[in-house]
C-alpha cells in the first residue's frame, strides 16, 4: 500500500464515507500502473453501500489503517467536501428510488465528513469513528450518536416515522448534529496521539 498515492486513497475514502460502504475490501480496489510507473487505484463493486440508517454495523474500509489515511487532506479535497450539497444529493437519490432510510445514511455520514474535515480530522480519524472495534458487538461512536439522537426524539415512534421529510426529520438531524459535536470534542484524534508520542 505504500506505493499508492495519498490523493487516490483520500478520494476513495471520501466516497466510502459518504455512501457508508460496507465492503471496501482489497478485492474491490483495482490497481493500474500508468506509463509513468505510478500506481493508481480504481474503486469497483459498490453493491453493499447505503444501508438503512438503523443497520450500520459491519462497515469495513481496507484503507483504514494505511499510512496515507493518516495524512491531512489537501486543500482541493477540503474544498470539494465543503461544496457538497447534501439536500441536492438526497433529492437525486430519492429520484433514483433509493429508500428514505438509506438516504438518511448518506445525509448523516456526509454531515460527519463535512464537520470532521473542517475540524482537521484525518481519514483515519473519520474511519475510526465510524467502524466498530472489539468486541464487534459494541456500536461505533457514529452509531452511538445516531442512537442517542433517535432516542431523544423518539416519542413512541419507530424510525420510519422520523423519516417523513417533516418536522420530526428536521428535529432528528438537529439532535444528531448536536450530539455529534459533543462526541467529537472529546474524541482522541491521530494528531493528538502523535503529539503525545513525541
Amino acid at each position: 500500500s505504500s506505493k499508492f498515492s495519498v490523493e487516490d486513497i483520500h478520494h476513495i475514502g471520501v466516497l466510502d464515507v459518504r455512501i457508508f460502504n460496507l465492503d471496501r475490501n482489497g478485492e474491490n480496489i483495482l490497481v493500474r500502473k500508468d506509463e509513468d510507473g505510478k500506481h493508481r487505484l480504481i474503486p469497483i463493486d459498490h453493491t453493499y453501500c447505503l444501508p438503512p440508517v438503523a443497520s450500520l454495523e459491519g462497515v469495513f474500509f481496507e484503507w483504514h489503517h494505511w499510512c496515507q489515511a493518516k495524512e491531512p487532506f489537501s486543500e482541493k479535497t477540503v474544498n470539494y467536501v465543503k461544496s457538497i450539497d447534501i439536500n441536492e444529493e438526497a433529492q437525486i437519490l430519492s429520484s433514483l428510488g433509493i429508500s428514505e432510510e438509506s438516504i438518511m445514511t448518506m445525509v448523516l455520514s456526509t454531515i460527519l465528513l463535512k464537520v470532521a474535515v473542517s475540524s482537521g480530522w484525518t481519514l483515519f480519524d473519520i474511519a475510526s469513528f465510524m467502524t466498530r472495534g472489539f468486541p464487534v458487538e459494541t456500536p461505533s461512536k457514529f452509531e452511538e450518536v445516531i442512537q442517542s439522537a433517535f432516542q431523544q426524539c423518539q416519542r413512541n415512534d419507530d424510525f420510519s416515522t422520523i423519516l417523513d421529510g417533516g418536522v420530526k426529520e428536521s428535529e432528528f438531524i438537529e439532535l444528531f448534529c448536536a450530539e455529534l459535536e459533543n462526541e467529537m470534542k472529546n474524541y482522541p484524534l491521530i494528531s493528538s496521539r502523535r503529539q503525545i508520542e513525541v
